[in-house]
């Protein structure tokens, strides 16, 4: 899934101490043009479908000057189907729901190593087509530099 959205959102910045600091971030707004392939028929001409909805962000992180950065989030896109493969659904819809998790420590300099989890629950309803729900899990470790 795949798309062009336009968001708005608050973000709060709150120091808790000297060494601890906690960042929020709320986002709502609109998918303008979103695509996603269609799970329930590989056979068909053009195997994807596009349109537009809504979405949502949430985000908190927590940073301190030496542990680093624990962070979690959650992401909802919707996309109403308006283009769909054969046969053409009166009622379409595309939910993705993504969860994530992240830990980046600082090493040295400006070198760190970061781990996350990420979580991806798609459920598809077209009508005249089997309902679909898929799961994947992403796990990943890097190296990053801020500077």
């Amino acid at each position: 899934m795949g798309g062009s959205s336009l968001t708005a959102g608050i973000v709060s910045i709150i120091p808790l101490s000297r060494k601890f600091t906690l960042t929020t971030s709320v986002q709502a707004g609109a998918m303008a043009f979103g695509a996603s392939n269609n799970p329930s028929d590989d056979a068909a001409p053009r195997p994807y479908n596009y349109g537009l909805g809504p979405m949502v962000k949430l985000e908190a992180r927590l940073a301190h000057q030496s542990l680093g950065t624990i962070s979690a989030g959650f992401e909802r896109f919707d996309i109403v189907t308006i283009e769909g493969t054969i046969p053409e659904p009166d009622e379409a819809f595309d939910h993705l729901n993504i969860v994530k998790a992240r830990w980046a420590v600082p090493i040295v300099g400006g070198f760190g190593l970061r781990a996350g989890y990420a979580l991806y629950l798609r459920r598809t309803r077209f009508e005249g087509l089997p309902s679909v729900a898929r799961n994947l899990s992403q796990i990943g470790l890097s190296v990053f530099y801020n500077f």
